[in-house]
């Protein structure tokens, strides 16, 4: 399952996708984060999701292709390197990001234990 912070609170990681040209991009290289910090995702361009096609670093079991839609607070569960694909739907609602012609629209989040 998924695991959320309360959505009044600072994130330890906020972290900004950028939209440039036809690609989301992530901050390269993605900040340090440990187990039990909680990450933020936005951007000034639009709604941000997130996809984690394979295993996730805020999942303790092992379902794949799990989101992170904007704003939400998530808390880091797992350890490891985690790859992400990164989409923005800006304002006009044609969402931009990761496909196999972009894909700069994406990162690998490098989790350590606490």
């Amino acid at each position: 399952m998924l695991s959320t912070a309360d959505q009044t609170t600072k994130a330890d990681h906020e972290i900004t996708i950028n939209l440039q040209g036809g690609n989301a991009l992530a901050p390269d290289p993605m900040p340090a984060m440990k187990v039990g910090e909680t990450v933020r995702y936005t951007s000034a361009s639009g709604k941000v999701r997130m996809v984690f096609p394979g295993s996730s670093p805020y999942r303790t079991d092992s379902p794949t292709m799990n989101e992170v839609l904007d704003s939400e607070i998530v808390t880091l569960t797992s350890d490891g390197e985690f790859t992400c694909q990164c989409f923005i739907t800006p304002p006009n609602g044609k969402e931009v990001g990761w496909d196999p012609q972009h894909p700069d629209s994406g990162g690998v989040h490098k989790v350590s234990k606490p």
